[in-house]
């Protein structure tokens, strides 16, 4: 009898930049600073991006639908 670990699926991020944690993104109004993309155990993609409001500094969860539709980015993440 062979047994498998079982595995646990992360949720696919997306590969746009403006989804990369350390990137920089505007709605046309706040500039954002992107800390990491969440997501639903269930879900097959994250769902929802953690930022921080550069102004405020304010730590807020964006959805990423909004996020496609609304921001632009400003800066790309620093490569490691």
């Amino acid at each position: 009898m062979s047994s498998t670990p079982s595995q646990t699926v992360a949720p696919a991020l997306p590969t746009d930049p403006r989804f990369r944690p350390g990137a920089y993104i505007t709605d046309g109004q706040d500039l954002y600073w992107v800390q990491r993309a969440t997501g639903t155990p269930m879900a097959l993609r994250a769902n929802v991006l953690v930022v921080e409001d550069c102004r405020t500094s304010a730590v807020l969860e964006l959805d990423m639908a909004r996020v496609e539709t609304t921001c632009t980015l400003v800066r790309l993440a620093s490569s490691p």
